[in-house]
């Protein structure tokens, strides 16, 4: 046991790693399509990501990095306000190029988050490093309709509605809110009940997609 703790120790200490754990699900997305477990990064950010020891906070000015990559783009978090990140990286390279690192609470050696250990809503509705899933749901709160169906009184284990709801919502479908599993849209009958007015075949909601009506 101490033996494999100690290697853990290592991988620990690894970018590479470090950087995949941080966007676990991107890679677990990318495994399922047959992609390859690591993402190569853009040709002018590689300098960013080479091996050895980096200071990404020398480089969050907004000028540029080592050997004239792109720098870490400047933060106005209360984090970076305050000096409270302990020097992590507000931003990352991800698939598409930068993106801002998530809050998720205390780090793993129990040290202060990025920016606080307790992110809430709206007082960090502006902080570009909210909890991305924790956002959608707020908002999606924000956005239901006062007569909207509760998620138990549409057709479907509730898992499954919030799964078709919550890609709706993010692909921007004003009824959203009115779809069930296997995106049944529903309405309300005679006698004021929510019942789907049709039902259509519904992707696997570890991958939602909005299907189109």
């Amino acid at each position: 046991m101490l033996s494999h703790l100690g290697r853990l120790d290592r991988l620990r200490t690894d970018t590479r790693i470090e950087e995949l754990a941080e966007n676990f699900d991107a890679m677990l997305t990318r495994m399922r399509r047959g992609g390859a477990i690591e993402v190569e990064p853009p040709a002018d950010t590689a300098e960013i990501l080479s091996p050895g020891p980096c200071n990404m906070r020398s480089m969050s000015s907004g000028g540029e990095g080592s050997a004239g990559a792109p720098a870490e783009p400047a933060c106005d978090c209360i984090g970076a306000r305050l000096g409270t990140d302990d020097g992590q990286p507000h931003y990352r390279v991800g698939p598409e190029g930068w993106e801002p690192v998530c809050n998720v609470g205390e780090t793993a050696d129990g040290a202060a988050a990025l920016c606080c250990a307790a992110p809430s809503w709206p007082e960090c509705r502006e902080c570009p490093h909210y909890p991305r899933v924790s956002r959608l749901i707020e908002e999606m709160d924000e956005a239901r309709p006062a007569d909207a169906p509760p998620v138990e009184e549409l057709t479907g284990h509730a898992w499954e509605v919030e799964a078709c709801q919550m890609a709706a919502f993010e692909a921007g479908d004003e009824d959203w809110w009115r779809y069930g599993a296997d995106w049944a849209l529903h309405t309300r009958n005679a006698a004021g009940e929510w019942v789907a007015e049709g039902e259509s075949s519904c992707v696997t909601p570890l991958h939602p997609q909005v299907h189109p009506r």
